[in-house]
């Protein structure tokens, strides 16, 4: 069922798209100046709102999806624009040990604010995981 909600909620995006793309257009004539960087913000910021602004979980996992890429593509714009100089080191592990320990942080004690599905995936994990009879269930499915 899920495939099928992403395959309507795509095809929305499609067909608003087409909203997009002229409303980009039609902004400069309203603002009377050259095509500006926040024009395409506006646009989509609209169609955002109408495609993927229904709270259900096709569209929380399309948004998480583009936060997460947002997020390290703002970081790489902030280096690019040098609002926050080059690091000289690896930033990818204190990235990834921040992340971990931020979700088993909220896991452990603030289970009630994540997401549905990852906290039955982390229970599964660090919880249920931890309570096995024999090697099947430790093998294949435990709890």
């Amino acid at each position: 069922m899920v495939t099928l909600a992403q395959a309507i909620g795509f095809e929305k995006f499609l067909k608003e798209e087409f909203h997009y793309q002229p409303r980009v257009g039609f902004v400069p004539y309203y603002d009377t100046r050259r095509a500006q960087e926040w024009h395409s913000f506006v646009a989509a910021f609209v169609m955002g709102y109408f495609v993927f602004g229904d709270n259900n979980a096709v569209n929380m996992q399309i948004n998480l999806y583009l936060l997460s890429r947002i997020t390290v593509g703002l970081a790489k714009l902030a280096v690019d624009n040098e609002v926050i100089p080059q690091p000289n080191f690896p930033v990818f592990p204190l990235f990834a040990a921040a992340v971990w320990g931020i979700v088993l942080w909220l896991f452990e004690h603030h289970t009630n604010v994540l997401q549905g599905s990852l906290v039955k995936s982390m229970t599964y994990l660090y919880k249920d995981s931890n309570y096995w009879t024999d090697i099947r269930n430790f093998l294949l499915k435990n709890k």
